[in-house]
């Protein structure tokens, strides 16, 4: 399931409220410099799971500066700083140089702006409405056609992000480690497997099931309705499968939650639909009542 997240910022004196979104691209020339920055914006979906580590994203940072951090710590690579002047419509310092002047080493990133990102993933963001700089995160899954990303200072308090969201304006594109592009499933938007336990997950077309066994990953299956992803810890599984993990029969029809303890299934009239994967796992209530999502 998803939430909708708006995200606002006032602006200064008699102005109206605007809802903005973004960050402060690069720490400057110095360590302490803040550049303060704005993105007109309009709704952002965020996720109730997330798909990869995030141990080692930091908070208290600006955009590029917590992205830095996080591939320094997590991986041993990094990325360079972003300059003190303008590229077109890109402000000093903004993360949009990422993109158009100031890219990774290519002996380790590959540039890539077609198909679908994969988790890890370093997505780059253009200049957008009251926004000069840009924007950076780092992508942890796709779902829907829709990317959802972590980062830090999405929404102008150098926060990080406590679940993946979506970014409400199109990317410029994403660079991928080289370490982490080979041998991904095809249709998987790449290396569908890297940091990942055995299992079954869904591909970045939303309609394939993958088996990742030893950080390779083959085609399970294809899925007819779709493929739905679970909570961590539980296989993927093609949505048209989901009716049947579920027996209905004898149940008066409502809800109930499912053998894995982290689904809500509907039944009626004997048949049962998922209703809701619960991330926090799925409440028995007493007879007569509804179980529920915690």
């Amino acid at each position: 399931m998803k939430n909708y997240l708006i995200l606002a910022s006032v602006v200064s004196g008699a102005m109206m409220c605007l809802l903005n979104v973004g960050c402060t691209a690069e720490e400057g020339s110095t360590d302490d410099l803040d550049v303060e920055e704005t993105a007109a914006s309009e709704l952002a979906l965020t996720s109730d799971y997330m798909v990869g580590d995030w141990t080692h994203l930091p908070t208290g940072y600006q955009c590029v500066v917590g992205a830095r951090k996080f591939f320094e710590s997590a991986f041993g690579v990094s990325f360079p700083r972003m300059p003190d002047h303008w590229t077109g419509d890109c402000a000093d310092f903004g993360a949009c140089h990422l993109w158009l002047d100031a890219e990774p080493d290519p002996a380790l990133w590959e540039k890539m702006s077609e198909g679908y990102p994969s988790t890890y993933d370093l997505i780059v963001y253009p200049p957008h409405g009251a926004n000069p700089y840009g924007h950076v995160a780092i992508v942890d899954h796709v779902e829907g056609g829709e990317i959802y990303v972590m980062d830090t200072n999405y929404a102008e308090d150098e926060q990080r992000s406590t679940m993946p969201h979506t970014v409400s304006w199109p990317e410029y594109g994403w660079y991928r480690l080289r370490s982490l592009s080979g041998g991904g499933a095809t249709g998987g938007g790449g290396d569908l497997c890297a940091g990942r336990v055995d299992g079954l997950y869904c591909g970045a077309d939303g309609s394939t099931l993958h088996r990742c066994s030893g950080g390779h990953a083959s085609i399970e299956q294809d899925c007819g309705s779709g493929c739905e992803v679970m909570p961590p810890g539980t296989n993927d599984r093609c949505a048209d499968d989901a009716g049947a993990s579920h027996d209905c029969s004898g149940l008066a029809d409502g809800l109930y939650c499912g053998g894995d303890g982290a689904t809500l299934y509907r039944c009626s009239g004997g048949s049962a639909s998922v209703e809701a994967v619960c991330a926090s796992g799925c409440e028995v209530m007493p007879p007569g009542t509804n179980d529920r999502c915690w």
